[in-house]
């Protein structure tokens, strides 16, 4: 007998109540008295057969619920990126409505406009989707931002413009969506 095995033997033996054997998923039934004697290879070979084990299982399962129920899975996908989208809206939104808190005629608040026309630009630009259903916004944006002279009625012009394209933008998304989801 080994020092290990020894050691593991004189442990276990010093425990207040006898040792339960073990089920794991009422297929293997193990000793932990027995196991003492073990090395570690085989103990390690046993807990990488029933990980594999379980992993092959629970695959499997997945798969099944997959081919089961793709076209729910496929769904709750579309709904979690709809969602994403009507934030980015969201926030584009709110931007506008920070635009609106300054006025152009201020000299104080012409920085802070140009920052956030630059802000709508560089999110719309940077999404695709956004990119795709209003290819001219950013550049006419950033356009906007860097003119010389911003007035209040043209700044509220261009706003409301960006508004209404949004609003559109929303609303042939959820047309989209109800569509895909009527087929």
């Amino acid at each position: 007998m080994s020092f290990t095995e020894a050691t593991n033997t004189h442990l276990l033996r010093q425990l207040p109540m006898p040792l339960p054997t073990i089920m794991l998923c009422g297929l293997i039934d193990i000793n932990l008295l027995s196991m003492a004697s073990m090395d570690f290879k085989t103990l390690s070979d046993i807990v990488s057969v029933i990980a594999n084990s379980l992993t092959i299982a629970t695959g499997s399962i997945a798969l099944w619920i997959f081919f089961r129920k793709g076209k729910e899975i496929s769904t709750a996908v579309k709904l979690l990126l709809n969602w994403s989208f009507q934030t980015t809206l969201n926030d584009l939104r709110g931007k506008l409505d920070r635009l609106n808190e300054y006025n152009a005629n201020e000299s104080s608040d012409l920085p802070e406009i140009r920052n956030i026309l630059q802000e709508l630009a560089g999110q719309i630009r940077g999404n695709k989707r956004l990119k795709n259903a209003a290819p001219d916004l950013a550049p006419r944006l950033e356009a906007f931002a860097v003119k010389s002279r911003l007035t209040e009625p043209s700044k509220r012009s261009m706003v409301a413009e960006v508004r209404e394209i949004l609003r559109n933008i929303q609303v042939n998304s959820m047309e989209h969506n109800v569509s895909v989801e009527h087929e």
